[in-house]
């Protein structure tokens, strides 16, 4: 798709992307979740959970802009660890996501070039996404705080 620039975060832009992800995860993750597992997720939305996730806990925010615009948001911890993983409803199924992954993938491997997997946490209703991505289960499905999640796993060769 043309018009999509792919980078990271840059300081000042947090608001708009906690809004993002909670727009998305409102729309399609919170329906399957308990008022629980709701509130534990809208945690990691303040903007200043965001700012204090990066600076102190080395949290990597990649975003997709269509026409400027936010589309996409991954989020990465511990440098190989997906805590987010968000495509806006109407850009979903043509390849932003796929894109976002891959320019994710690309810079986990230059900054740490020996690492072999990528990991998620995802929530029922986005197995078939991670799939399609390369992921693939890696453990049982599990309820921690409200959020549902099976733990999937990626292989990456360099």
């Amino acid at each position: 798709m043309n018009g999509i620039e792919y980078r990271t975060m840059k300081p000042g832009e947090e608001e708009k992307v906690c809004e993002f992800a909670n727009a998305v995860f409102i729309e399609f993750i919170s329906p399957i979740y308990s008022e629980e597992g709701t509130r534990e997720f809208q945690k990691t939305t303040d903007p200043e959970v965001l700012k204090k996730d990066g600076a102190t806990h080395g949290h990597t925010v990649f975003l997709a802009l269509f026409k400027g615009v936010i589309a996409g948001v991954l989020k990465t911890k511990e440098n190989n660890h997906i805590s987010w993983f968000f495509v806006e409803s109407n850009h979903q199924g043509q390849g932003i996501g796929k894109g976002l992954m891959e320019y994710a993938i690309s810079h986990i491997l230059k900054k740490s070039p020996n690492t072999r997997e990528v990991t998620v946490n995802s929530s029922p209703n986005s197995y078939t996404a991670y799939e399609s991505l390369g992921f693939t289960a890696s453990g049982h499905e599990s309820v921690v705080n409200g959020i549902r999640f099976t733990p999937f796993k990626r292989h990456i060769v360099d």
